[in-house]
């Protein structure tokens, strides 16, 4: 943590300090990008719903996580198919 807020990697993979609302932000977007991630590389079962996916255990969502940064691609298409539902400081910040 750096002045109360956390330095947190971006999807990029390079160290970012985010303000506190881009904190929260980020803490909206990046669960439902995980899910996204899961649901498309077949981790979670398709009828898994976006409430399912916020209760399990975080050792479970491991190789949700592991499976998006395997498969960085899903980012553009993620993007591309949720664009009308994000923000534009959303957009950005998973770009």
């Amino acid at each position: 943590m750096l002045f109360g807020l956390p330095i947190v990697k971006n999807l990029k993979f390079h160290k970012m300090r985010l303000e506190e609302k881009e904190y929260y932000e980020y803490l909206d977007i990046h669960p439902k990008l995980l899910y996204y991630a899961g649901i498309k590389n077949k981790i979670l079962p398709a009828n898994t719903t976006l409430e399912d996916f916020m209760n399990i255990d975080v050792q479970e969502k491991f190789p949700v996580r592991e499976s998006l940064y395997e498969n960085i691609g899903l980012i553009d298409q993620y993007l591309k198919e949720k664009s009308k539902e994000l923000s534009t400081p959303q957009i950005e910040m998973i770009q």
